[in-house]
């Protein structure tokens, strides 16, 4: 191995593992484009209906309980979404960042494929990770590096999903006061 950079026979390996990876960089920008587009709808909506709405959520109201579980709904429902776009902006991040890094590795002029890659990215740690197993010529175990990153992201994700469960079971609470 040349000093201070990876060797050729490697990075050729790491080449075409890379280019036969599914990868699109653009998936959270255009899930965000969808979620602002259907933001826009809902809003426009909102607006052509808002007397029937205010009718209904706020001249109906014949006691506390429905402003309460209905504004606890409203609540959840607005820290879900800050949540997911949240995640999203984050998705972003690390999309930029794997396709600088995929891009640093097809070009033959990169000694590092993580130049200009921001560093705290799951690309970057991985890389880094990997090639100091390398260079201890420690056997490197895929199958714990991909748990530890799974329960990682499942944490990162889980709050969106605690959210989604908590409004359907306040749904059916707010069906059982209803009646």
């Amino acid at each position: 191995m040349a000093a201070g950079g990876p060797d050729r026979a490697s990075t050729d390996v790491e080449v075409v593992l890379l280019s036969s990876i599914p990868f699109h960089p653009h998936a959270s920008r255009n899930l965000l484009l969808r979620l602002l587009a259907l933001g826009l709808v809902v809003a426009v909506l909102l607006t052509w209906q808002a007397d029937w709405l205010r009718t209904l959520y706020i001249d109906a109201q014949l006691t506390l309980t429905g402003w309460v579980v209905n504004g606890a709904i409203l609540l959840l429902f607005a820290s879900g979404l800050a949540s997911l776009i949240i995640n999203l902006l984050q998705g972003m991040r690390e999309e930029r960042a794997l396709a600088r890094f995929i891009d640093n590795a097809e070009d033959d002029s990169h000694q590092d494929p993580t130049a200009g890659v921001w560093g705290g990215s799951l690309i970057a740690r991985r890389y880094h990770d990997m090639r100091q197993l390398h260079e201890r010529h420690t056997p490197v175990p895929h199958g714990a590096l991909a748990a530890s990153l799974l329960a990682q992201q499942s944490t990162r994700l889980s709050f969106a999903k605690f959210i989604n469960n908590i409004l359907i079971l306040a749904g059916g609470f707010g069906t059982i006061v209803s009646l």
